[in-house]
């Protein structure tokens, strides 16, 4: 999804 993406993304620190 996208707001989990978004918010697993913070905890990798990646972003799309």
């Amino acid at each position: 999804m996208l707001v989990l993406d978004v918010l697993q993304n913070t905890e990798s620190g990646e972003c799309t």
